[in-house]
């Protein structure tokens, strides 16, 4: 799970924005890249990506539920009302 922010900013930021700059800068014939155009790709790509964990955090969220709900039904892990101190 440490190395995920890290590979993430590598592929995402250094690699995909990188190479879609180039190509629109290139596109527009000049030393710099100037307009929207200039990482909309990068932007759709990556709002996708998002869309995408969302839903499957959702789905992970439906699945695990039941699996909550029965762990503390048990009170198994519920705190003792009891105050020793």
């Amino acid at each position: 799970m440490g190395l995920g922010n890290p590979i993430g900013a590598l592929l995402f930021s250094g690699m995909l924005a990188g190479y879609v700059y180039d190509t629109e800068q290139a596109k527009q014939g000049g030393s710099t890249c100037m307009g929207p155009d200039c990482f909309r790709v990068a932007f759709f790509v990556l709002a996708g990506v998002c869309s995408l964990s969302a839903i499957l955090s959702l789905i992970l969220t439906v699945r695990i539920r039941p699996v909550y709900q029965m762990l503390y039904a048990s009170g198994s892990f519920r705190l003792s009302q009891s105050s020793d101190h």
